[in-house]
């Protein structure tokens, strides 16, 4: 075969070689044609109750799916995670909740609805929490979070201070804790494991903290008077009355009510019966003698120089202290108040024991070392003693007379304040005191004579009586005698078997004039201080 022929067969090769490739290119591509059209054709129509293909809401596929399916697909694949934990927390204190048992819930039906409509296509199922279990279980916790406020306290123990620690008061915000919770199940953080939140809780301070009765150690005031322990029901009333007052703590503006500190003022409070002054006279009362303490009470008051709200003086003058410086009370009628007007607390220090009733005042001293306060007093007036009241005793002859209690004028007592600091004094009038004057007591014989008719009307009683009350002193009496306090007259602690409705808790103030006539002596809230001598000292023992 020649070369020529060769040649000829190869070419053909080749180009049979090229037609088979191009062949073979040609049907695959017809069967790729061939394969897109299948698909097409087996596409499903979408129905209008249906979710659209390729919906997949938190790793689960609607597509295609009816709203009751797609609900029953998303509760088997997310309620399980309503069971991841919440550990609420207080200090040391822990609770351990679900999300369920807390309130939460995932709105399934509103995101299917939401995919129904293809206007929005949500990420993720929301979640909404129901308020009343919310609150319900935040409420449970309350009273193992609460806490009431404890007020430091103070002592004095030989002759030294004691000072407790205060604590501070706590109560659940239930309020806010609920909002904390409900944004945080609402954004679905649990999902994610389980989650510790802090409660909010309140703190409420108490008035009286450590710190600041470590300022009230200072004595800023102090005053003694002196009583008979002889008279032994008026002595308990003291001491009773004293031990409700001390150990009192006054804070920076809070007012002090003699009145509220002693009730009450009954047998069942420990006070017994004691003479009281009633309608210008001595009886027996409940509480007898409290106004001596009030009256001590008032003096240490007015040497530290604090604001008086109320104090009204005695129906006669006591003898404890001196005139224009003493307060009586009348258990819902009159009342001795004052005012803590410092920045700093205040300790009321009360005793009565051996024949003294003291008290002491401490605080924080704001005034010059070198002030001195002084009280003394002027009668600007007195007031006539009345007619001699009569008693007629059917055991005495007629003529016969007896004066069985002296009488005494009444007094108009004007006070004065001397306040003098580093040298230089300053006088101011202070205030003004009423006392009532009193009848002498005088004993008449109704008894008819011997040999005399009963029934016969002797003018020589009536003479008899003249001349008697001429023969009464005419001569006032000192200023001394004419202090009356009750504890003069015999103590009957025995309880009368009626009691008068004008009977007083107090010393004298069943008068019922008492207030009318006092009203002028309220104490201005101008500061004030008081003072009493020796010599009044020596006379209170008396009594």
């Amino acid at each position: 075969m020649t070369d020529r022929n060769w040649t000829r067969r190869l070419l053909f090769l080749w180009i049979m070689m090229i037609a088979v490739l191009l062949s073979g290119c040609s049907e695959e591509k017809s069967i790729n044609e061939s394969s897109e059209i299948t698909i097409i054709v087996e596409e499903q129509p979408i129905a209008e109750n249906q979710i659209p293909e390729q919906t997949v809401l938190m790793g689960v596929d609607l597509s295609y799916k009816t709203k009751e399916e797609a609900i029953e697909l998303l509760r088997a694949a997310l309620d399980d995670q309503l069971s991841n934990t919440y550990t609420l927390t207080d200090e040391d204190k822990k609770w351990t909740y679900t999300a369920k048992e807390l309130g939460a819930t995932f709105d399934y039906q509103t995101v299917v609805e939401e995919l129904l409509d293809g206007e929005i296509k949500p990420e993720t199922v929301p979640i909404k929490v129901d308020p009343v279990s919310l609150n319900a279980v935040l409420r449970s916790l309350i009273s193992e979070i609460e806490q009431k406020s404890v007020d430091a306290t103070m002592e004095f123990k030989a002759g030294e201070f004691i000072i407790s620690d205060e604590t501070n008061g706590r109560s659940l915000n239930v309020t806010k804790s609920a909002e904390e919770l409900n944004a945080s199940m609402e954004s679905g953080e649990f999902l994610s494991g389980p989650v510790t939140l802090k409660l909010t809780v309140d703190v409420t301070p108490p008035k009286t903290t450590a710190a600041s009765l470590k300022d009230a150690t200072q004595v800023i005031g102090e005053y003694e008077t002196y009583y008979s322990e002889y008279e032994e029901s008026r002595s308990t009333n003291l001491k009773v009355a004293s031990a409700k007052i001390n150990g009192t703590v006054l804070q920076p503006g809070e007012m002090f009510s003699f009145n509220d500190s002693t009730a009450p003022m009954t047998e069942e409070g420990g006070y017994e019966y004691a003479p009281i002054i009633s309608g210008g006279e001595y009886i027996p009362g409940i509480g007898g003698g409290v106004c001596q303490v009030s009256t001590t009470l008032y003096n240490a008051v007015l040497l530290a120089e604090l604001e008086v709200n109320e104090r009204w003086c005695h129906a006669f003058p006591p003898s404890y202290c001196q005139m224009g410086l003493d307060s009586t009370v009348y258990e819902e009628v009159l009342d001795f108040c004052f005012t803590n007007d410092t920045d700093s607390p205040i300790y009321i220090e009360m005793w009565c024991d051996e024949g003294e009733c003291g008290c002491r005042l401490y605080g924080k001293e704001i005034h010059d070392p070198s002030r001195e306060i002084e009280f003394y007093y002027e009668i600007v007036g007195t007031i006539d003693k009345p007619e001699p009241k009569k008693v007629e005793d059917p055991e005495m002859e007629v003529g016969e007379e007896e004066i069985i209690e002296y009488g005494h004028i009444g007094y108009v007592v004007e006070t004065y304040k001397t306040v003098t600091e580093n040298g230089n004094s300053v006088t101011e009038w202070f205030s003004e005191s009423i006392y009532d004057n009193s009848p002498d007591k005088i004993r008449v014989g109704t008894k008819p004579k011997e040999g005399t008719e009963s029934s016969t009307p002797t003018e020589e009683s009536s003479e008899a009586t003249e001349n008697t009350e001429s023969s009464v002193p005419v001569e006032e009496e000192s200023e001394e005698t004419s202090m009356i306090e009750e504890s003069s007259e015999p103590e009957d602690s025995s309880k009368p078997e009626e009691s008068s409705e004008e009977e007083s808790t107090g010393e004298d103030p069943g008068d019922e004039e008492s207030p009318e006539e006092n009203s002028s002596e309220e104490e201005s809230s101008e500061e004030d201080t008081g003072d009493t001598d020796e010599e009044n000292a020596e006379e209170n023992t008396e009594e």
